[in-house]
């Protein structure tokens, strides 16, 4: 099966845990995100909360949402989970950007309800989504991009075993009013771009290596 058809079976699963992990004496869950009003109004909510840490710096909305979260149900390539501790939606989180010619996959989307304290839930959730990426659509490394200045999400990427592999230069563009940040070339070593974008991976074998057989 390939990856296209392994995302498809899995998006048709609604209403299921896809990934089911305990928590102390509760249960962590991945299920397909679905478009419902409840998880519209969260899913906006949440991101604009954590504004300064996405690529573009727009203002959310529930329509921007919406067609947002269709895009991705939509996409054969993409897909985003919510997480539930003991049934309640606490975050969501999904994978995008298959490079097949190094059988890779991102982990993108990642955000959280401010209620949710304990760093141990995201780091449980992210172990899990990519063990599942490693065991269910076999690919062989993982990746995920960070803003060097988001201290927070690099060490829960750490702690999930993932290490900086590059360090991306960024800079500001402005279109249309809002601000993005797009990647830019540095002339000189004593350039210093206004802000970085760190690439951190974690291979199968490494994440084997230091969980499976701890965990």
């Amino acid at each position: 099966m390939s990856y296209t058809e392994k995302i498809s079976n899995i998006k048709k699963q609604k209403n299921i845990d896809i990934i089911k992990i305990p928590f102390l004496d509760q249960i962590i869950s991945l299920r397909v995100i679905d478009n419902s009003l409840e998880t519209i109004k969260l899913s906006t909510m949440w991101r604009k909360n954590n504004l300064q840490w996405f690529h573009t710096e727009f203002s959310p909305t529930e329509e921007k949402s919406q067609k947002w979260i269709q895009k991705i149900l939509d996409d054969p390539q993409r897909i985003l989970f919510m997480i539930f501790l003991d049934g309640k939606k606490i975050g969501q989180t999904g994978l995008d950007t298959f490079v097949e010619s190094e059988n890779s996959i991102e982990v993108t989307g990642t955000i959280k309800d401010k209620s949710i304290k304990d760093h141990k839930i995201m780091e449980f959730a992210r172990k899990a989504l990519i063990h599942w990426a490693f065991e269910y659509l076999d690919v062989s490394k993982v990746v995920i991009r960070h803003f060097s200045d988001n201290y927070r999400a690099i060490n829960l990427s750490e702690r999930c075993g993932l290490l900086t592999i590059n360090s991306i230069p960024m800079k500001r563009k402005i279109t249309n009013n809002e601000l993005s940040w797009v990647e830019t070339t540095l002339n000189s070593n004593q350039e210093i771009a206004e802000r970085y974008l760190n690439v951190m991976g974690i291979t199968r074998e490494n994440f084997y290596k230091n969980f499976t057989n701890n965990e």
